[in-house]
């Protein structure tokens, strides 16, 4: 089997997998051991549970909020990463108070509960300052401070720019005395193309024709004997087999893999080689607990599923 054959058969079963799972709540049995048995991100990004609680939060809602809200929050919630954080201490901008943000994020850690996942500041948020020693609370507090001035001339790039790198840049560095980490700030973009503002999505960027490339899809292009992986994910973009499991969108159409969704299934195929071929030496997100029914999907997210 060729390498991008086996890259269609790891997306299939992954989103096979996904749907039993999620959708018709049942136990996942056969098929590939390893997606059994490791965690690995689902297909569509959309689908994340990271990304379906600010779409459903702030992102499709009834009567929308100004563009520089809907920015704000969207920051503010990725720079926390951590839905049960910005339920305690996430805020509007209208009605956004320093003090208050810092006291309950002070509350929060002495209460021993987790302010974000450990994880996801290492290697997601990253908040860098320009002042050195500061605690990562400190750096927390000094990031929202410096996002509420910061934030129409954020919109205005956001709503207006169509060069995905100056903008990812410009999101990166919103101020002069705080950056964030790559990553985070592509999924704050990516967050911004699901986003309907006035009947458009608030952000210009086709997500079908640019992506910001990590080193793990770099590592997935490789697999497949190509150096560019922008390049690569054209290739596959563009030559999506007929028979995978596409989601179905409302007017009975599938939901084609985006370059995001092909980017990080690039990092999903590398971790599932490197896993298959033993050069994974620690757990890779193993799973050993018992199954249980899951959480049910907002019905948005649920729609059908071709040949399930």
């Amino acid at each position: 089997m060729s390498t991008k054959k086996e890259f269609w058969k790891f997306v299939a079963e992954r989103q096979e997998n996904w749907y039993y799972s999620k959708i018709l709540n049942r136990p996942i049995i056969g098929g590939d051991k390893i997606l059994r048995k490791y965690r690995f991100c689902n297909v569509y990004r959309f689908l994340d549970r990271g990304t379906i609680y600010p779409i459903e939060k702030f992102l499709w809602l009834k009567e929308p909020l100004t563009a520089e809200d809907l920015v704000f929050r969207v920051v503010l919630y990725r720079i926390l990463n951590r839905p049960d954080t910005w339920e305690y201490i996430g805020q509007g901008l209208d009605e956004f108070n320093l003090a208050t943000f810092k006291s309950k994020i002070l509350s929060l850690i002495g209460d021993g509960k987790k302010l974000y996942d450990g994880l996801s500041y290492k290697q997601f948020t990253r908040i860098i300052t320009a002042k050195k020693g500061l605690s990562t609370t400190e750096r927390f507090v000094l990031a929202a401070k410096e996002l509420v001035p910061a934030i129409w001339n954020l919109t205005d790039v956001l709503s207006t720019e169509t060069d995905g790198e100056r903008v990812l840049y410009l999101i990166r560095r919103f101020s002069p005395n705080v950056w964030i980490g790559s990553f985070c700030a592509f999924q704050i973009l990516l967050d911004l193309t699901y986003l309907r503002f006035n009947s458009r999505p608030l952000s210009p960027i086709n997500i079908n024709e640019w992506v910001h490339c990590g080193i793990g899809s770099e590592r997935g292009a490789k697999l497949m004997g190509m150096d560019d992986p922008l390049e690569a994910i054209k290739i596959l973009h563009g030559s999506q087999p007929e028979w995978l499991p596409f989601l179905m969108g409302r007017s009975n159409k599938p939901i084609k893999l985006s370059f995001p969704d092909i980017e990080h299934a690039l990092c999903e195929f590398f971790k599932y080689h490197r896993i298959k071929s033993g050069g994974f030496k620690r757990p890779y997100g193993e799973t050993n607990r018992k199954w249980q029914p899951k959480k049910p999907y907002p019905p948005w997210a649920k729609g059908k599923i071709r040949g399930i």
